[in-house]
């Protein structure tokens, strides 16, 4: 058994595993953008994946990751308008490639983990929303930089 927000719930519930896969996802993020020098990138993630954490755990009602969204969407769009469609999968690239390639599986992972979560705890749409999101959008992003 584990502690959040002053209840004891089991170390495999499905909260605990959500919250650990975004700890998870946060230390992944924070070592390729920074080993790879992309630490605005990082920064903002990182500041949105806490904040994800905190209302999972209960710290808070709400959660308002809309303004990040657009942003992911923007950056998408913008990156995808400057590359060809994706017709075959893909083979790594150089190390940065790798690197985000990486973190996109680890979102990936939590989002399913997320979505597991909110069969038995009600989440604000924005949250499944977002990790799949954040998850096309280092695809991109690995795509961008081959």
């Amino acid at each position: 058994m584990t502690g959040v927000t002053g209840k004891r719930v089991g170390k495999d519930s499905q909260l605990i595993e959500a919250i650990g896969e975004l700890d998870e996802l946060m230390a992944v993020i924070a070592l390729v953008m920074h080993k790879n020098q992309l630490t605005k990138v990082s920064d903002r993630i990182n500041s949105d994946l806490y904040y994800l954490s905190a209302y999972l755990a209960g710290y808070g009602k709400e959660i308002t990751l809309e303004e990040s969204l657009c942003q992911m969407e923007e950056d998408i769009k913008r990156t995808e308008s400057e590359m060809e469609s994706v017709e075959k999968f893909l083979k790594a690239g150089g190390q940065l490639n790798i690197d985000l390639n990486w973190a996109r599986t680890v979102a990936r992972r939590c989002e399913r983990r997320m979505v597991a979560l909110a069969k038995i705890k009600k989440l604000d749409p924005v949250v499944l929303k977002y990790m799949n999101r954040l998850s096309s959008y280092l695809f991109t992003l690995g795509r961008a930089v081959k």
